[in-house]
């Protein structure tokens, strides 16, 4: 499921909570790896 999918769904409701929760640690990782991806490119 794409990002965008989880933060929809999450602004619905549309998930239990485990799964809210998932989708906020998969959200967080994801911003995390850009972030680290956009360091590595300014070195």
């Amino acid at each position: 499921m794409k990002l965008r999918e989880v933060q929809r769904e999450n602004k619905r409701g549309g998930f239990p909570e485990s799964e809210r929760k998932q989708g906020k640690q998969f959200q967080e990782a994801t911003e995390n790896l850009e972030t680290e991806t956009e360091a590595e490119v300014k070195r």
